[in-house]
């Protein structure tokens, strides 16, 4: 008999490894991919029960996790379905609904541009491709690019009496923005500065407003990662009565400042793919490709296909509470 649900507490090990099963790896490799996934759940306090598995005759073939960020924000994995495509679309709807009914309004899936199992899978459980995010780096050993910038600038540092400023700024540079515009209209701007501030470890030394003619023109938040050497640059955005100005190389250049006062080795940063004006901009300044991402998104702004009154939001949220009770 197959039965899909949410994972017991004695089964959290159980679903973790189906769920982080690679056949390309051997075994002693995919251990250490477990005790790395593991120690990342610790250090980032991820709850590991959040796990839907699908069960034949007692025994786990599948299961899928999300985890829930600040913000309102949750990201999905799944493990590999190729044979058990119809009981993952289930699995993945009845996720969906359970990180609705705990407070995520919006759910990403990262894949490999290749994996086209999981992401038809996705598809069918309510998720839409986004588009493809091209993950970038940098070292910081390479000298600045000689390039010219707008000179009679100021910068403006974070602090909580600019919070509302720089919530305004973000959010106007979001205006006709080409990366992933449509997510515009997905999140509030305060869950958009929760998210921000939870991409890492949040210090506000390092996000930062351009001035021009002593009016905001673009906005840079920066991001430790927690392996101490690399900075992420979270975002970089011009204000839509500023750009054409060359202001994106201004920005550019205090992030690479702000990566050199932190002490760290590299930036690194995600583009959308059919961004081209950033992206010859990162070109110039000598970012290198690492690897590109398919983004797949639910929201809980869409409407939800419900085969069956399990598959409620209502009934996921009444359930929420005891869930996990074996």
């Amino acid at each position: 008999m197959l039965e899909i649900r949410a994972v017991k507490h004695n089964e959290v090990d159980r679903a973790l490894t189906v769920l982080l099963s690679d056949t390309k790896l051997d075994n002693s490799k995919q251990m250490d991919k477990i005790v790395a996934f593991k120690d990342l759940s610790q250090r980032e306090d991820y709850d590991l029960s959040r796990q839907i598995v699908a069960c034949q005759d007692g025994k786990i073939i599948y299961s899928c996790l999300f985890v829930a960020k600040e913000g309102g924000t949750g990201f999905v994995l799944s493990s590999d379905c190729s044979p058990l495509r119809e009981y993952a679309v289930q699995a993945l709807r009845k996720l969906s609904l359970w990180a609705f009914a705990q407070g995520c309004t919006l759910l990403q899936v990262l894949l490999d541009s290749n994996d086209s199992v999981r992401r038809d899978i996705c598809l069918h459980a309510g998720f839409r491709c986004l588009t493809d995010l091209i993950y970038l780096k940098r070292s910081l050993s390479i000298k600045n690019p000689i390039v010219s910038v707008e000179s009679m600038v100021e910068w403006i540092g974070y602090s909580e009496q600019h919070y509302e400023l720089f919530k305004k700024i973000i959010m106007k540079t979001y205006i006709q923005s080409l990366d992933c515009p449509e997510m515009e209209d997905l999140r509030d701007m305060e869950d958009v500065m929760k998210s921000h501030r939870a991409a890492g470890k949040f210090d506000p030394r390092w996000w930062r407003l351009l001035l021009w003619n002593d009016q905001p023109a673009g906005v840079l938040l920066m991001t430790p990662l927690s392996c101490g050497t690399i900075m992420e640059l979270t975002y970089m955005g011009v204000c839509p009565d500023t750009r054409g100005r060359g202001f994106g190389k201004n920005i550019l250049i205090e992030a690479l400042q702000c990566g050199r006062e932190y002490g760290a080795s590299s930036i690194v940063l995600a583009v959308d793919r059919r961004n081209h004006f950033a992206r010859d901009l990162y070109r110039t300044f000598q970012f290198e490709e690492l690897f590109c991402r398919v983004v797949l998104i639910n929201s809980v702004r869409w409407p939800q296909s419900a085969e069956s009154e399990e598959y409620s939001v209502d009934t996921m949220r009444e359930k929420s509470d005891y869930i996990h009770r074996d």
